[in-house]
């Protein structure tokens, strides 16, 4: 029995030895052939050793940022806007260097907006926004989506409004999360809540334009949408202050003058309601104000 006993012994040792060799070459290769793996992600982005797992996160936000972009497009009518718009979409397609990305974004969104398709100008726009996420991008992209929801074939389709509202709102809370006092964001947030059609959303929307105010009381815009709010709910001293504000702190609003006369004369204040109104109608910086100042008058001299 001693006899037998012997081989078995030595045969399990240098087996186990063998076994372990083994497994240290395995170890060790694998360890080399994750290196070089690294080292290759690394050198074809022209970048270092490692960054593998940031290149796949910037390939999961662009394929989500293109899945977006995809979405809401679907869901517009066909894009007919001229060939130019066209060119600089496929340049933005090939283009790699991230200035010319960024300047080819800008001219698709002007040109966009300028053929009167502020809901395809808003979608390249965000788009911009979710690669570049800086607050005035995603300002922007909010004010073009509130926008784009009083397009004619926006307001005949429930579910496109409230998709295009809702995407106002998050670029608006986008720009918010990264500089929560930026008075742009917290505007356009505010106008794209009372716009929403949502009546919860509509105080809310008010109380944010007011916090503008608050914390500058020389921010017009905020003023003025105020004081529209007050007219629109027929709050009319408080809206004659509101544009008195305005002219205040600068005279030449046409905007505040016109609605100013306009509150004037539901307090029955007919000299002042004839002294903007026509101010207003021989202004020449907004001809369309002119234009309803000169029929009101001629409505209501």
């Amino acid at each position: 029995m001693s006899q037998t006993s012997k081989p078995i012994n030595s045969f399990t040792w240098k087996h186990g030895a063998v076994l372990l060799m083994g497994l240290l070459v395995f170890v060790l290769l694998l360890l080399a052939d994750k290196t070089n793996l690294d080292d290759e992600k690394g050198a074809a982005l022209g970048g270092r050793a490692g960054d593998g797992e940031q290149t796949e996160v910037a390939k999961a936000e662009g394929s989500q940022n293109v899945g977006l972009m995809t979405d809401l497009m679907a869901l517009l009518p066909a894009d007919e806007a001229p060939e130019a718009i066209a060119q600089l979409r496929t340049a933005l397609e090939a283009e790699q260097n991230a200035d010319a990305r960024v300047k080819l974004y800008h001219d698709v969104v002007e040109g966009y907006t300028s053929a009167g398709r502020t809901d395809l100008a808003a979608v390249y726009a965000a788009a911009l926004a979710a690669e570049v996420p800086q607050v005035q991008n995603f300002v922007v992209a909010g004010a073009l989506f509130r926008t784009a929801g009083a397009l004619p074939h926006v307001l005949a389709d429930t579910n496109l409004f409230r998709r295009l509202s809702n995407e106002a709102i998050h670029n608006d809370e986008s720009a918010l999360e990264l500089d929560p006092k930026n008075e742009d964001a917290k505007l356009e947030l505010g106008l794209a809540l009372v716009e929403s059609r949502i009546p919860g959303n509509s105080m809310n929307g008010i109380f944010k334009i007011r916090e503008v105010a608050e914390q500058n009381p020389q921010n017009t815009e905020a003023l003025y949408h105020l004081g529209k709010f007050s007219l629109d709910t027929n709050q009319d001293e408080k809206a004659g202050q509101r544009f008195k504000q305005i002219l205040a702190i600068n005279p030449d609003d046409v905007r505040a003058k016109y609605y100013l006369g306009i509150t004037e004369q539901r307090l029955g204040h007919t000299a002042e309601y004839q002294r903007f109104m026509s101010e207003v109608a021989t202004q020449t910086a907004d001809p369309n104000l002119a234009a309803m100042a000169r029929e009101a008058l001629s409505k209501n001299p």
